[in-house]
């Protein structure tokens, strides 16, 4: 298994020449075994996943793609363990390794190195940070293939490195110190740059200079600064440098560094225990100051952050600087001569001012530091995981005084510690902001709804009130289909920035609830109307917005629940829900009653629902069919059959109050094929007199039109009746011609069998003139909003002109008047339907004959 590292199945091992002979198949009494190795991303064999039973047993394919698919799932878990600790730049491991695995790394004998890149400050400020991170990634490739597999190699920070080296002595370890040196100082070349890197490299060994890895890092990382001091390219060990007053290492000292060390430990569980207490940032940062100075006697220290827009940093905890010289340094610039913090920022490196009376760097903030009794300061960069500037950390003295080596020690631990803090306090809060936020749009979310709505509820009193407007956007699913992803996200967005503009955002609050549908937690003043904010926002809809040179008009519904006194949360929301729904059914706009009236609708709802199902066996429906005439000839061209029901006890039930709910529990689909029927067979008789019958329309739902039987079902209807396909057209919704690849298969379909298509209610939807120009249609009706509005006259002559070009007739619908009659002539519209020239009647014998 582990050499073709392919799944192993041994289905009898009594047989099997490799698992007869292992001990334990004959102790456990294995007679079966299925393994498949564990393979990392990058090759590595981690280990085996293996199934074992007492009988024997044949193996399906299944059996070993699960088995496989179970190692996949081990090796996917393993790497994303891994990736915790791993640096994102170079692929080593980071500074969490070593935190986390500090204790349990031991060794008998062994060393730990310290590298440092000399001179990558200048590289990055001279050639920019991409190449920087390419000098790190080049030396990071070249240290991993002087290390063995065994040893540990860690990027701690910026340009520092860790090398842990197991069982190896003070000469062999300097050996593999030596070759670094020469690894590294090989040129190297990136982007057409070329340039030398050098390095300085300390080390500490066990057991002679420590006996714990922590003593042993601390040994390391002194024996490399004392490495920086005699030039580039250096390579210093703990021992060679104990004589030497800047990094001895006395026992005081080191039982002090081990003391600050057990703190620091301590202190990083407090600050993490605020953390995840979600204590506020300024609390953490003053509890981080007060600890810090309680570690250091008779020094006063101060957090910087920096912020970005201002490219300063600005003192956020520094209880105990006197304040003065804290208002002196309130927002201070970044830059090398503007004081220790400042230079730190700027060089993103430890800045030591022994003496500032004498530093150049201080001159314009001595004398305030020097009068508030100041006089050394050592300020240490806070930088994120990925190298970004997060603030500053600083420790003043009050008399001149330069660290030592553990000193510096506890200054790069404590603003780790800091940024720690820093980087987990921010990671919760976005986390939490992502938890309450819809990431496309950047409103609320469901989760986060349910909580501002209790909060609402609570802080409701006598001279408030609240109401909930639910939105929703009008066939959204076929803009998505028809459309792509992209433009239904476009929607969304536009929808969300209208309605913000609209409300006052200070009182009410918006979230997206579903795909596309969201509210609005309306917290009225007294006297505002909620049905008002609802209808403006219906008014702010109709502008078209415009997508790859196109205009779109966004249909929206809204419902709105006003609450009432001891409704409960949930009441209230199905309230709205509820008027969402009657709003989508009858008008744009509906508000919901009490709850008691809602309920009630319910009920009728689901009566009239149920009486639908039983329509046509009750012979209930009828048809009657409204006249369209050429008004140049005053002649009737056809006609458009129109259904009714006659409730055997509601009387005559609107089709605008039925027809939703047919298409809704799919009855639909039986009443349209009755219609089509009734018409074929009306047709029949009509000739059968001697009638010359013009063209008479059937409107098609588009819930038929989905069905994957309807072209079928319209055969079979023809062939059963013996009536000319041509005698019908099919007056077919705007919004079908959304999905244009879909309708141009179903459509190609009905010409096939020369059927007249008619696009019905245009103008209201998403047709543009290159769908009607792609499409194979014979006829547009122009809604009747548009004729009976003055204001869209010039939207009716645009559609009749596009029309005319494209050689496709029009017909306006709703005509009523003889100045609208006269309007349509003068655009050269020839066909027309409405009151002005007949309601839809049932006996259009009398029509015929006179035709």
């Amino acid at each position: 298994m582990e050499s073709g590292r392919e799944p192993l199945k041994i289905e009898d091992t009594a047989q099997h020449p490799i698992a007869s002979n292992l001990p334990p198949t004959e102790e456990f009494g294995i007679k079966c075994f299925l393994g498949a190795p564990i393979i990392l991303g990058d090759g590595t064999l981690f280990g085996n996943i293996c199934a074992v039973g007492t009988e024997e047993y044949t193996f399906s394919e299944d059996n070993i793609e699960i088995i496989k698919s179970m190692a996949d799932f081990f090796a996917y878990v393993i790497e994303l363990e891994n990736s915790v600790f791993q640096d994102s730049l170079t692929g080593l491991n980071n500074r969490r390794f070593v935190d986390q695995f500090l204790s349990t790394i031991t060794f008998q004998r062994g060393a730990v190195l310290f590298l440092d890149l000399d001179n990558f400050k200048s590289i990055n400020d001279s050639y920019g940070h991409d190449i920087g991170d390419g000098v790190l990634i080049e030396v990071s490739q070249r240290l991993k293939k002087i290390v063995r597999k065994n040893d540990h190699l860690v990027r701690l920070a910026g340009d520092e490195f860790l090398v842990i080296l197991p069982d190896l002595d003070q000469e062999e370890s300097s050996q593999v110190a030596e070759r670094m040196l020469d690894a590294l100082s090989e040129t190297v070349t990136l982007k057409g740059y070329s340039f030398s890197v050098t390095a300085s490299i300390g080390s500490s060994f066990f057991p002679e200079d420590g006996k714990t890895l922590e003593v042993l890092m601390k040994k390391a990382d002194i024996s490399m600064y004392a490495a920086k001091r005699q030039g580039d390219n250096v390579y210093k060990t703990y021992s060679e440098d104990r004589d030497i007053e800047s990094t001895s290492y006395s026992k005081a000292t080191e039982d002090s560094s081990m003391g600050r060390s057990a703190s620091l430990i301590n202190g990083q569980k407090k600050i993490l225990e605020m953390v995840l207490n979600e204590f506020p940032l300024q609390d953490i940062l003053h509890y981080l100051v007060s600890w810090i100075e309680k570690q250091t006697d008779s020094h006063i220290c101060s957090i910087s952050l920096f912020d970005e827009m201002l490219q300063s940093l600005i003192l956020t905890a520094a209880p105990n600087l006197p304040i003065e010289f804290r208002d002196e340094i309130k927002v201070l610039p970044i830059g090398t001569n503007i004081g220790s913090c400042g230079a730190a920022a700027a060089e993103k490196r430890l800045v030591i001012t022994e003496n500032i009376s004498l530093d150049p760097k201080w001159t314009d903030y001595k004398e305030s530091a020097l009068q508030s009794g100041l006089h050394s300061c050592w300020s240490m960069p806070i930088l994120s995981s990925k190298n970004k500037l997060i603030g500053t950390f600083a420790i003043y003295g009050l008399s001149p005084k330069t660290p030592n080596e553990a000193d510096i020690y506890f200054l790069q631990s404590v603003s780790y510690l800091i940024c720690l803090a820093i980087e987990r306090k921010e990671a919760v809060e976005s986390l939490d902001q992502l938890s309450n936020c819809d990431l496309l749009t950047g409103v609320g979310n469901r989760t986060f709804f349910y909580q501002q709505l209790n909060q609402s509820l609570k802080t409701l009193n006598d001279s408030t009130k609240l109401a909930l407007l639910f939105v929703d956007i009008d066939r959204f699913k076929k803009m998505n289909s028809s459309m792509g992803l992209y433009f239904g996200d476009q929607v969304l967005k536009v929808t969300v920035e209208r309605m913000n503009h609209v409300i006052d955002q200070t009182r009410h609050k918006l979230f997206r609830i579903d795909g596309d549908e969201f509210v609005i937690i309306l917290d009225l003043n007294p006297g505002e109307n909620p049905s008002e904010i609802a209808k403006d926002i219906l008014n702010v809809f109709k502008e078209p917005f415009h997508y790859q040179n196109e205009e779109f008009t966004i249909p929206i519904r809204v419902g709105v629940s006003i609450h009432q006194e001891g409704e409960e949360i949930e009441q209230l929301i199905n309230k709205g829900l509820k008027a969402l729904v009657y709003a989508k059914k009858s008008d744009n706009l509906y508000i919901a009653g009490k709850v008691a009236s809602d309920t009630s609708q319910d009920h009728n709802r689901f009566i009239l629902e149920n009486d639908l199902r039983k329509v046509i066996e009750r012979n209930e429906l009828s048809l009657v069919y409204q006249p369209q005439y050429d008004m140049n000839r005053n002649e009737m061209i056809g006609m458009e059959a129109l259904i009714r029901w006659k409730h055997a006890e509601k009387g005559f039930i609107s089709p605008v109050d039925f027809i939703p709910l047919a298409e809704e529990n799919g009855s639909i689909i039986a009443i349209g094929n009755w219609v089509l029927l009734t018409v074929c067979n009306q047709i029949n008789e009509w000739k059968a007199k001697g009638f010359l019958v013009p063209t008479v329309a059937v409107n098609i739902s588009p819930v038929q039109l989905q069905n994957e039987n309807f072209v079928q079902s319209l055969l079979d209807i023809f062939t059963l009746t013996g009536c000319e396909p041509t005698s019908i057209s099919l007056e077919i919704t705007e919004s079908m011609t959304l999905d244009i690849e879909k309708t141009m298969s179903l459509f190609k379909q009905l010409n096939d069998i020369n059927i007249n298509i008619s696009v019905d209610d245009f103008g209201t939807g998403y047709s543009s003139l290159y769908y009607l120009d792609q499409l194979p249609i014979d006829q547009v009706k122009i809604d009747k909003s548009f004729i009976q509005n003055k204001s869209k006259q010039a939207i009716v002559k645009s559609i009749v002109e596009m029309a005319n070009n494209l050689q496709i007739e029009v017909i306006a619908e709703g005509v009523e008047t003889s100045e609208q009659v006269q309007f349509l002539q003068e655009i050269n519209c020839t066909y027309a339907q409405g009151y002005y020239f007949s309601k839809p009647i049932s006996d259009v014998e009398k029509l015929l004959r006179l035709k």
